[in-house]
């Protein structure tokens, strides 16, 4: 199971920083939409991601 969860830690840090990295671009370009969000609504950590899982048998 470690290597699974090493990998979801993984995704979710990437996904992580290519967010912050769009928002810190939205701010220099000064696009539609050049907000930042609030510090309690900015994903830090990896328990603020759901997992779902879809198993499908035919």
């Amino acid at each position: 199971m470690e290597p699974y969860s090493k990998l979801l830690r993984t995704a979710a840090r990437e996904i992580v920083q290519i967010h912050q990295k769009r928002d810190a671009q939205r701010l220099i370009t000064g696009g539609r939409g050049a907000m930042l969000l609030p510090l309690d609504f900015q994903v830090k950590e990896l328990e603020q991601f759901e997992l779902i899982t879809w198993l499908i048998v035919r």
